[in-house]
């Protein structure tokens, strides 16, 4: 049986809205994807970024020993303190916090076996990770709800693709004519990576924006629904968070350890991957035993208990959560690729990357299909950003891996070098994409030097740090070879499409409007 045909009027007015959205929305999605395909892997990049972070797994002291001091320091907020213990991605015990000065929340690492405190001293996964979601905690905000748009944007470009081709859609599984006209071969790598990369973009689409709106619903929700209770809204949604209010009446916990091996007697079978403490200290403070069950690999199940007796407050598993809450932890699950380990994480990281190209082929069909037209300034705009934006996030990227192998450790602002040489790489790339006439030159030297500066990454962390790809076998911190591993294959990944980018481009008549004939 064959598909119903849509109506001319209807196709055409699908096509420009498909068009439309890919060229007004489509390089911010293809930083959002490309800075995704490193954020699958923001454990294993913590570990990676901090040479003092890189311990081997074995026999560590009592949780209590390590934690506590921290716990029990001055310049820490007792209100809210997230402990992160260690385990097959992470081999320190990281422990996030406000200070007591007030301020947006910090983190340091605690070494599992000495209790040595080591702060803060690289951010590079959470730049990627900000990038991702439009996010800075101090200057927007606001940013998260701006990526919910561009969410928002991708599924409608990607169900307005599906309308237009629904009915040849067997067709584009196979379908590729690389050596044809440019303008056929980029058409058929468009339609192919969409159609193979449909389910996976829709899904990544529409849970990161549910991610990125759900504050924002939240507020809208709370007093229709909640009579104004704000507290309870948030914890309809994400959990009860923050446990009973304190008493104002000093108690003392007990043993971490103790506490989480009754969260583990209560719920059997839960693997305790966050300790989220709430008012430590007070009367009625209260530590969240959180992590994961083997029935319920989507989510995250909880035992909350008081810190001064170790009494129950509260159990939350998928069977008892309400279906916002299940909803919301599944979303994140399947956002994050928060389960299947690193199969999972490796087809995420490709999955995104094939999404990349899928977004910057539709702009090379947009400017290849006005080739014949008088050269407006726009077209010349859009081809030279298109390479600023579709090659240069992969340079500020590699920059921002040596920037963080190649400034010291002990300097002070190292925090903020780290975000100057990403966003100036950027920056530069940009100008020097608007300043070049030819835009195939702008996307080989870019392509090229990204490659380049990634595939010798693992060379340059051999050189600077005694954990690394080369000797890893002695070390067993695996995350630190599969991240150097990861970046050399990239690498070599992006020389090869320098390398075969730029043949194609002299041979054809031109690549972008605007490139010098």
């Amino acid at each position: 049986m064959r598909l119903p045909k849509l109506t001319k009027h209807a196709f055409l007015a699908i096509w420009d809205v498909h068009a439309w959205v890919g060229i007004a929305a489509g390089l911010v999605l293809h930083v959002i994807c490309f800075t995704g395909a490193f954020c699958v892997f923001y454990e294993e990049l913590g570990v990676w970024q901090d040479p003092a972070l890189r311990v081997p797994h074995g026999e560590v002291a009592p949780l209590s020993q390590i934690v506590s001091p921290v716990l029990d320091a001055s310049w820490v907020a007792r209100k809210r303190i997230d402990v992160h213990l260690p385990g097959d991605d992470r081999s320190t015990v990281d422990i996030r916090y406000v200070p007591a000065s007030g301020g947006v929340r910090e983190m340091v690492h605690v070494h599992p076996r000495t209790g040595e405190i080591v702060p803060e001293r690289s951010r590079l996964a959470s730049i990627l990770f900000n990038v991702h979601f439009l996010y800075h905690d101090r200057w927007f905000p606001s940013g998260i709800y701006v990526a919910g748009v561009f969410g928002t944007a991708m599924v409608l470009g990607l169900v307005t693709g599906l309308l237009i081709h629904y009915r040849n859609i067997a067709r584009q599984l196979h379908r590729f004519r690389p050596r044809g006209r440019a303008s056929t071969a980029w058409a058929d790598a468009h339609k192919t990576l969409a159609v193979y990369g449909f389910p996976f973009q829709a899904m990544a689409a529409f849970t990161g924006a549910m991610i990125c709106f759900g504050p924002l619903l939240l507020r809208s929700f709370a007093g229709p629904l909640f009579h104004g209770d704000a507290k309870a809204a948030q914890s309809a949604l994400y959990g009860d968070l923050s446990g009973p209010p304190p008493r104002g009446q000093a108690a003392k916990a007990l043993p971490l350890e103790e506490l989480v091996a009754r969260a583990t007697e209560r719920l059997p079978g839960l693997s305790p991957a966050v300790l989220r403490i709430a008012n430590y200290g007070d009367a009625d403070g209260t530590v969240a035993v959180q992590g994961k069950l083997l029935a319920a690999p989507l989510g995250t199940s909880t035992v909350r208990l008081r810190l001064r007796d170790g009494a129950v407050v509260n159990v939350e598993t998928a069977g008892s959560m309400g279906a916002a809450q299940s909803i919301e932890q599944v979303f994140r699950s399947l956002h994050f690729a928060r389960f299947g380990g690193w199969a999972v994480k490796i087809f995420y990281a490709l999955c995104a990357l094939a999404a990349c190209v899928t977004i910057l082929s539709g702009n090379c069909i947009w400017l290849l299909r006005r080739e014949g037209r008088e050269k407006r300034a726009s077209d010349r705009l859009l081809a030279r950003l298109t390479a600023g934006a579709g090659a240069g996030i992969g340079l500020a990227t590699a920059v921002l891996f040596w920037a963080n192998r190649c400034i010291p450790m002990t300097v002070a602002s190292r925090l903020t070098w780290e975000s100057v040489a990403f966003f100036g790489a950027w920056a530069l790339a940009l100008v020097g994409c608007l300043v070049v006439r030819d835009a195939k030159v702008s996307w080989t030297a870019l392509l090229a030097a990204s490659g380049a500066l990634f595939a010798l990454v693992p060379v340059l962390n051999a050189l600077t740090t005694d954990v690394h790809l080369f000797n890893v076998g002695r070390h067993r911190v695996g995350a630190v070879a599969a991240i150097d591993l990861s970046l050399f294959v990239l690498g070599a990944a992006l020389l090869g499409a320098a390398r075969a980018v730029s043949p194609s481009l002299r041979t054809s008549r031109t690549f972008f409007v605007g490139a010098k004939r």
